[in-house]
């Protein structure tokens, strides 16, 4: 949801969790990561799910396209 663009408003309601501990995950989720800015955790999310062929896109918990 947050490389989606959700405020941490919408998420925290839609989890039904806090509006801090959202904050608190995505500030340990970009500590953890080393990114600096979202723009920076989506290319590393992209990066992460990139397989070198044609299929720019792995499905997840496989490792293929």
């Amino acid at each position: 949801m947050i490389l989606a663009g959700y405020p941490n408003k919408n998420i925290a309601a839609d989890l039904g969790i806090s509006q801090r501990t959202v904050e608190a995950h995505r500030a340990a989720i970009m500590d953890k990561t080393g990114a600096a800015s979202l723009p920076a955790l989506a290319r590393l999310a992209l990066a992460a799910t990139w397989t070198g062929d044609d299929t720019p896109f792995a499905e997840p918990g496989t490792g293929r396209p």
